[in-house]
């Protein structure tokens, strides 16, 4: 762990008082803050984003999501103070996931439990010491070709295979559908980022932070904004200063990158560890390929920080990815085969096909082998095997 960094704690209690004794137990963990209501959240916190908050459930976890929802923050890691009763209660623990609670700890805590959640916690906020995560572009110069859905999919995959925090930022500032197709309704987006002070790096770093929303799975989102022209202040250079900010927090960001060409999305590909150029193998797509292979070209990428990605291939399409792959010059790095009518369901009703670990069909099998070559390809090795969950505990990126 970094020695310099402080987490800051929000211990957010009730009337019934039981987390009362947690900030002695926490004593040279951090910056610990006790709270028993918002108000004196609020005065405390003096408009910090806690890292982490102990919040009490003893009213149950939507009344907890909502408490925190009025603060109009989002903490890196949320624990659930359930009573234990509560925590043997399948309907509460549903009900907390589906408030984006990471662990479940029994009030009143003991020390040694209330430590080992603690540093979960840590551990999914800091990563290893001196790590930085990598940065995955999706991008398709000819829209309809199914990126976002990839990338979701993709982040869901990823994360099921464990052993990584990882993260999809939404670039795609004016027609974003990331947070759609995750079933999730942000309270906080991008959406007027630009309005922070270019300068202000602690600042900048608060703020987009705070706009992280907990999908159920673990994936984090960072959601572009629902209203068309909050985007529109966002520069490049807060591009590059978002994810190399998310590259700190995140293993894996997955980022969902606009159609057309401007300085945003170059911001972004630039910034890229790996480029997916995602391509239908059909005529009209392989011509808009073959101009961004171009523009990559022009912009002096190595041949290896793009990879090629056929979608919805069928043994109908125009062409096979072989063939598509010779006839652009480059070799297919993977191809995820089409199945319309399951993504079409899928995207009607906000459940993603990789939204189950033990997903099954083709489309999913397919991105489950991708995800896989791609962690291996960037360093990350083999996927780990998932232990059996104590009790209740989202993290699985404490590893």
């Amino acid at each position: 762990m970094n020695a310099a960094f402080t987490p800051l704690v929000l211990i957010l209690d009730d009337d019934q008082k039981n987390l009362k004794a947690v900030p002695p137990m926490l004593e040279g963990k951090g910056k610990v803050v006790y709270a028993g209501s918002l108000e004196e959240a609020r005065g405390a916190l003096d408009g910090q984003t806690p890292h982490i908050a102990l919040v009490a459930c003893a009213s149950g976890p939507a009344e907890a999501e909502g408490r925190l929802a009025d603060l109009g923050m989002t903490p890196g890691w949320l624990i659930a103070g359930a009573t234990s009763g509560q925590a043997a209660d399948p309907e509460f623990l549903r009900g907390a996931m589906q408030a984006r609670f990471n662990d479940i700890l029994s009030i009143p805590p003991e020390a040694d439990a209330l430590h080992e959640a603690f540093d979960n916690g840590l551990r999914h906020i800091q990563g290893p010491e001196g790590a930085k995560g990598k940065v995955v572009a999706l991008y398709s110069g000819k829209g309809g070709t199914g990126v976002s859905t990839l990338a979701v999919n993709l982040a869901l995959a990823l994360n099921h295979q464990g052993g990584l925090r990882v993260g999809v930022l939404d670039l795609d500032l004016q027609c974003g559908v990331v947070a759609s197709l995750m079933n999730l309704q942000p309270t906080q987006t991008l959406g007027k980022l630009g309005d922070v002070a270019a300068g202000d790096a602690n600042a900048l770093r608060d703020e987009l932070l705070s706009r992280i929303t907990n999908h159920e799975s673990g994936v984090r989102v960072i959601a572009a904004p629902p209203i068309l022209h909050d985007g529109l202040n966002i520069t490049a250079e807060m591009v590059s200063r978002v994810i190399r900010i998310l590259r700190d927090r995140f293993d894996l960001l997955l980022v969902d990158t606009p159609k057309w060409v401007g300085d945003r999305l170059v911001a972004a590909l630039d910034e890229a560890d790996q480029i997916l150029l995602v391509a239908e193998p059909l005529i009209p797509a392989l011509a808009k390929a073959r101009e961004s292979l171009r523009l990559f070209s022009r912009f002096e990428y190595p041949q290896e920080k793009v990879a090629l990605v056929f979608n919805r291939v069928t043994k109908e399409s125009e062409l096979q990815p072989e063939e598509a792959a010779q006839a652009l010059s480059r070799p297919a790095y993977f191809a995820v085969p089409a199945e319309h009518a399951r993504l079409i369901e899928a995207a009607n009703r906000g459940v993603t096909p990789l939204a189950d670990a033990a997903a099954r069909g083709p489309f999913a099998k397919a991105v489950a082998g991708l995800a896989e070559k791609l962690r291996a390809d960037l360093g990350f090795g083999a996927p780990k095997a998932q232990p059996k969950k104590r009790g209740f505990l989202f993290g699985r990126k404490a590893s």
